[in-house]
């Protein structure tokens, strides 16, 4: 009888057993007997060295020749690395997808088959392969017919090469894009200078031809204004033929602050008018009327009358103000600029309270200055709007119609001392402080346009001046005109600068005082400038050009 034993501790060893054939003239049967069966063996309990035998023998009058005992583990050795997938990793033979044998998972995702897997955890309580305990619950069906595990490895490393080349590429195409309007940015400055180089070429050969030469300054009067030194600032009209000085009162009667009327035809003092509580900040004239529009600390605003010396109305706003103008389409409206960073629009026939508040979020700095762009059929602003300077940030607002207003942030570096406009030129003068990136007190005069089907504007530094390193107060830079040229005129430390802005010449004269504010102002024949300390006003005469 030939027997085949299946052991799969030595699956390479060939077993050689010679077993009598039996009586019969049949085949001899063949018995295949399993290792994880239990008791396929047998031992003499009599026998000294236990020698196991089969259970099932065969006796036979003839000798067979030896037969070759091969495991069938052997016999399943696959023929190529494609058939891994397809094998239970317990009896190493073919998974199927139905029956006992059919291919399943457990929660760690290892594949076995359904019978193999059962007894395995029935013993041990855990996965073959990982070792994590595993239970009969967490056996689960795989439904597929055959599961072959591809190596993706190398696909997943070109794969990661890949998202990097495309990664490497999105960051070429911000730089390019970047670069690309850097570039346009480049060359419409270049455009922006070779039209300032035009300009100042033309306007050297016309003044080379005119003669003309720096204007010169000279220091004709002195007035001592404030013995206590608080004056602060100042405004000219030049209709009613009057300037008014803000400054604190020298009358225990008159406690507070006030203003002293000045005539521009004497250049003499006349008298004090006592307005606030606290400190005046700002004061403007009415130019069509001798209406004088005041703001102060003590957070109220008061329209007087200069020819009546009379109060003609008083409001009392939430906050402190800083700053204020008069509407240059409307002179019954008025802009007033608070410490809290809010621009309130006000009607001088109504009283009662605001027309318009804005503010800006963000940004909650005192509204150091505000001027008016009056309204111009067909120009940039067809309905007029108004500028507001604030300690941090600059703001341009167009009337749209009614209390609608279009906001737009203009582009320039702060902290702001101060603003002014020239309606004439269409030009803004803006004044900042030194910061932590430039050293130096810097003057901007810009001007704004609005490019075709654009809604916004586009704002052109035009000339920006240096001052000094040195800038403790908020002191005023001015707009002036003499000759037929436009001037910028400012403190730079110990002298009074006057920049052309025509052709960037600059000439200056000296001063023992710290300059709060400057003033154009024109006597009969004659140009002055007033520049105003906290003591004294002084009038320095332009003379004749050399």
């Amino acid at each position: 009888m030939e027997v085949e034993i299946i052991n799969d501790t030595s699956e390479e060893e060939l077993l050689e057993q010679d077993v009598s054939p039996s009586s019969s003239s049949s085949p001899s049967p063949i018995l295949q007997i399993e290792n994880n069966e239990p008791n396929f063996l047998q031992f003499d309990e009599n026998s000294e060295n236990r020698t196991p035998s089969p259970i099932c023998s065969a006796s036979s009058s003839n000798q067979d020749p030896p037969i070759k005992v091969e495991s069938p583990a052997k016999r399943r050795k696959v023929s190529s690395d494609d058939e891994d997938g397809a094998l239970c990793p317990i009896c190493l033979d073919n998974w199927m997808s139905t029956g006992e044998h059919r291919v399943c998972a457990l929660r760690c995702g290892h594949l076995f088959g359904y019978k193999c897997i059962t007894r395995w955890i029935f013993s041990n309580k855990s996965c073959p392969s990982c070792k994590m305990k595993a239970s009969s619950s967490d056996i689960r069906y795989i439904y597929a017919n055959k599961l072959i595990a591809m190596d993706a490895t190398e696909l997943e490393l070109v794969k990661k090469k890949l998202n990097s080349v495309i990664e490497e590429k999105n960051r070429i195409k911000v730089d390019l894009t970047k670069a690309i309007c850097k570039e346009h940015t480049l060359l419409q400055e270049i455009e922006n200078y070779k039209k300032k180089i035009k300009n100042l070429s033309i306007t050297s050969s016309s003044s080379h031809t005119n003669s003309s030469t720096k204007p010169v300054l000279k220091l004709s009067n002195s007035s001592l204004v404030c013995q206590q030194g608080t004056c602060r600032v100042m405004d000219i009209n030049s209709q009613i033929g009057k300037f008014a000085i803000s400054l604190k009162s020298n009358n225990n009667l008159f406690p507070g602050f006030g203003i002293k009327k000045c005539s521009t035809d004497n250049l003499a003092i006349v008298e004090y008018t006592p307005l606030h509580s606290k400190v005046i900040r700002d004061l403007k004239f009415n130019h069509s009327s001798s209406y004088l529009l005041s703001v102060s600390l003590d957070k109220s605003i008061k329209i007087s009358d200069l020819n009546s010396n009379s109060t003609i109305s008083t409001y009392t706003f939430d906050s402190m103000l800083w700053s204020c103008c008069w509407d240059e389409s409307n002179q019954n409206l008025f802009y007033v600029g608070s410490q809290q960073g809010a621009t309130t629009k006000f009607d001088l026939r109504n009283m009662s309270e605001p027309v318009k508040s804005t503010k800006v979020t963000g940004d909650w700095s005192p509204v150091v200055s505000l001027v008016s762009i009056p309204s111009c059929r067909g120009g940039l602003m067809p309905l007029g709007g108004f500028i507001t300077c604030k300690l941090n940030s600059m703001w341009c607002y167009e009337n749209m119609g009614g209390s609608v207003y279009r906001k737009q942030q203009i582009p320039i570096e702060g902290p702001f001392i101060s603003m002014s406009y020239n309606k004439d030129i269409n030009q803004v003068l803006i004044s900042a402080r030194p910061n932590s990136r430039v050293p130096n007190s810097r003057h901007f005069v810009c001007n704004f346009e609005r490019l075709p089907n654009e809604e916004n504007f586009k704002f052109n530094t035009l000339y920006t001046f240096y001052g000094g390193q040195l800038q403790k107060q908020l002191s005023r830079s001015r707009f002036l005109q003499h000759a037929g040229y436009t001037y910028v005129t400012a403190q730079v430390n110990n002298t009074i600068s006057l920049w052309n802005v025509n052709n960037g010449s600059n000439s200056s004269v000296l001063t023992n005082n710290s300059i709060l504010d400057l003033m154009p102002l024109k006597n009969c024949n004659d140009s002055y400038l007033l520049a105003l300390s906290e003591k004294k006003l002084d009038f320095y005469k332009f003379q004749n050009c050399t």
